[in-house]
């Protein structure tokens, strides 16, 4: 009896376009338009139609480009799965991954279906580990034996992304194995929230340095207050024979080292070069014994991260003022 029902509903779901010919086997295995297979119930050979009850359109099993094909009849209609009938996994497999088109891709994000939820902390660092990559894929043997079709697919070329082996390093909760095939994925998706919050951290920092160079201006202001300044005719006859002047660090921003060049007047009595932070402290006097052009070295261990003024500073005149940066 169920060999009898199943033959009706495989006539009943399936219209082929080759002649129409129906086999059954003795282990009850039916074949429509081909001979029944002793490992399938039922065994199609030919394009089919399924027409589901209530439904405006039907679903369609043929092929394109010669890949077998799973479609509705009409353009931008079917569902796969529903609200409560969901797939637990898609595989959707090509050498260059996973492509989705559409408009959309929607995402659980109800709060009500998630448990043990905190903040997520980026360490801006772990960007500078993630280096971008432009990549051909390497073609896979089994696209090798189908044919020359596929491996002349110009998507194989000109990749960009990331490598999972690197970020399996930095970021190992964006990186999924798959164990049976040995295979390494990305969530890229999951990079999201860490790109935002990255984002939010850099607009905080980059808000603190417009704070700091405010203060830095303030700075400069009363560290040109604070200076004695000569009588205008001692001014005007150290002005005409002063050679006085001092550069931009390098480099600058600096975490281990940077020089500074300067030069001092032979008839200078006294030279140095003082480092102020943004409130206007003095952090150092570094004392110029040389004359002429010279430079010194500043080690960023001596002085915390942050933004400096430093000033070049001759028989009680400044000379010149530079801002400088020790990053961490």
């Amino acid at each position: 009896m169920k060999t009898v029902l199943l033959t009706f509903i495989c006539l009943f779901l399936t219209n082929t376009f080759t002649k129409a010919q129906i086999h059954l086997n003795n282990e009850g295995n039916v074949g429509i338009g081909t001979f029944a297979l002793p490992d399938n119930k039922c065994t199609v050979r030919g394009n089919s139609i399924f027409a589901p009850n209530n439904a405006e359109y039907d679903l369609h099993i043929d092929s394109f480009d010669e890949e077998p094909v799973f479609r509705p009849s009409s353009n931008i209609n079917g569902y796969l799965g529903t609200e409560i009938r969901k797939w637990w996994y898609l595989y959707s497999y090509r050498i260059y991954g996973t492509h989705i088109y559409g408009n959309n891709v929607l995402i659980t994000s109800d709060i009500r279906k998630k448990e043990n939820i905190s903040d997520l902390q980026v360490d801006l660092n772990q960007f500078q580990k993630i280096k971008a990559k432009k990549y051909d894929l390497k073609i896979d043997e089994e696209v090798k034996s189908s044919g020359g079709k596929k491996i002349k697919d110009k998507q194989y070329k000109n990749q960009v992304g990331f490598l999972a082996q690197d970020l399996l390093n930095v970021m190992p909760e964006l990186v999924v194995h798959d164990s049976i095939n040995d295979d390494y994925f990305i969530n890229y998706i999951g990079m999201i929230p860490y790109l935002f919050e990255a984002i939010k951290q850099q607009q905080f920092e980059l808000q603190a340095l417009s704070d700091e160079v405010e203060q830095l201006k303030e700075t400069i202001s009363k560290i040109n207050g604070s200076q004695k300044l000569k009588s205008g005719s001692e001014e005007a006859a150290y002005n005409a024979n002063s050679v006085n002047s001092i550069e931009q660090n390098r480099p600058n921003p600096f975490n281990y080292e940077t020089t500074i060049n300067f030069c001092v007047s032979d008839n200078a009595r006294q030279a140095s070069i003082m480092i102020y932070d943004t409130s206007g402290k003095k952090q150092k006097n570094l004392i110029i014994t040389d004359r002429g052009s010279s430079s010194i070295r500043i080690n960023a261990g001596e002085l915390k991260p942050g933004i400096y003024v430093y000033a070049l500073v001759v028989d009680n005149q400044i000379i010149a003022t530079k801002n400088m940066v020790i990053s961490q």
